[in-house]
C-alpha cells in the first residue's frame, strides 16, 4: 500500500452525502462557469476596458509628448475630425493598432519587437520596424545628455536584453 492510501476494508466516507439536490447545484455552477468562459476575458465590461484602454494609450503618449486630451483620444477613436498635429493623430491611431493585436506576441520576441516598432511607428519614421541606422542621442538645455549605443550595436544589445527578460 502507498503512502496516503486507505486500506479497502476502511473506505473513507466524507461528512455529507451526495444528493439530487447537491448534484442539481453542481449542474448549475457548471452552467454558469461555461457561460462566463464563453464571454471570454473582459467581455462582461466592455466599455470599462475600452476607457481603460484610452486612458492608458493618452498616458503612454503624453509621456512622450504627446498633447492630446482623453476627449480628443476618444474622438479619433470614432473616427471623429480632432484639430490636432498630424503627428500626434497617427500616434494614436498607431497605439491603438498595437494594442488590438499585442495579445498575440511573445514579450521575448526579436520579430514580435520590431513588428510592434513597425505598426507603432507607421508614418512616424522613415524605416518603421528595423533597427535604426544612424547615430541618436538625447539632448537637453545643456545640450547632449546621452549619447546612444552606435546603430551597429543596436540588434546585439536587444538580443541580449531579451534573452535577459
Amino acid at each position: 500500500m502507498n503512502k496516503g492510501e486507505v486500506p479497502a476494508s476502511n473506505p473513507y466516507q466524507p461528512p455529507y452525502r451526495i444528493t439530487s439536490a447537491i448534484l442539481q447545484f453542481v449542474e448549475k455552477i457548471g452552467e454558469y462557469l461555461g457561460m462566463i468562459k464563453t464571454m471570454g476575458p473582459g467581455a462582461a465590461k466592455p466599455a470599462l476596458h475600452r476607457i481603460n484602454r484610452i486612458r492608458t494609450i493618452q498616458g503612454t503618449l503624453e509621456i512622450e509628448g504627446n498633447t492630446l486630451s482623453i476627449d480628443q483620444v476618444t474622438a479619433v477613436l470614432d473616427g471623429k475630425r480632432v484639430l490636432a498635429h498630424p503627428r500626434e493623430l497617427q500616434e494614436v491611431r498607431n497605439a491603438f493598432t498595437v494594442y488590438d493585436v499585442m495579445n498575440q506576441w511573445t514579450y521575448y520576441s526579436r520579430d514580435d519587437l520590431l513588428t510592434a516598432h513597425r505598426l507603432m511607428m507607421d508614418g512616424l519614421v522613415d524605416e518603421p520596424g528595423r533597427f535604426r541606422s544612424g547615430n541618436v542621442g538625447v539632448h537637453g538645455a545643456e545640450g547632449v545628455i546621452h549619447v546612444a549605443p552606435p546603430p551597429d550595436r543596436v540588434p546585439y544589445l536587444v538580443e541580449q536584453l531579451l534573452d535577459w527578460i
